[in-house]
């Protein structure tokens, strides 16, 4: 395949971040190294990239002082693909999951590819949905950062579900929060969610902090 072929199947995001650009404070070396695709006057917020007509040779990032842009190359044309999109120069999220009923769905990819960006759409889709159905679906979703738990947690809790077995809840039974380990604080919030009366349930990051055999027992919980 030829690289005019090539480039005709990518599909390619350029990020501008509204924080880093600044038209004010900068001469626009990014608008005179490749004219033909970017505008941006000394007037203006923010530049604005078109990427139907970006050649991808990368100028336009290192010429800005101020390290505002960013061009993704994704791998294949996934136009046709796409669930949301911010807006002009900004993120844009392809191919969402889509949860089915009695079945599990598993959100797995490299860092900053959007995994937990997927799981809180998927969250906020499910409460706009809830509210359609009259509150006929009810969902929970695990926090990935255990350790901000302590913070809005203080005591013990009580097992009043009789599932501690399943998580060797044992030993954590009547000891404070505050005195559990991440690990423990991991599993502790995988049950939290999972002793909840809801239709769908939601994990983030569910395994971590855990060793290979606390993970077997956490996704055999029921």
């Amino acid at each position: 395949m030829s690289q005019s072929q090539t480039q005709n199947t990518l599909t390619r995001i350029a990020i501008v971040n509204q924080d880093k650009c600044k038209p004010k404070k900068c001469r626009q070396q990014c608008q005179k190294s490749c004219s033909a695709c970017i505008e941006v006057t000394p007037s203006d917020k923010i530049a604005f990239i078109s990427v139907e007509f970006y050649i991808g040779c990368g100028i336009c990032l290192r010429k800005c002082p101020f390290q505002a842009i960013n061009i993704i190359n994704l791998p294949g044309n996934w136009e046709t693909q796409v669930t949301h999109h911010c807006g002009s120069n900004s993120f844009k999220l392809h191919r969402l999951p889509i949860p089915r009923p009695g079945q599990v769905l598993g959100i797995v990819g490299t860092n900053g590819i959007g995994n937990a960006t997927a799981l809180k759409v998927l969250a906020r889709f499910q409460n706009y949905f809830t509210e359609i159905l009259e509150d006929n679906l009810k969902a929970f979703i695990k926090p990935p950062y255990v350790d901000q738990i302590p913070k809005a947690i203080w005591g013990a809790r009580k097992d009043d579900h009789g599932r501690r077995e399943n998580l060797n809840f044992k030993t954590l039974v009547n000891r404070d929060v505050i005195e559990l380990s991440r690990g423990e604080l991991q599993r502790f919030a995988v049950a939290m969610v999972c002793i909840q009366k809801a239709d769908i349930y939601m994990f983030e990051e569910p395994s971590s902090y855990l060793d290979f055999k606390k993970r077997l027992k956490m996704y055999a919980f029921e």
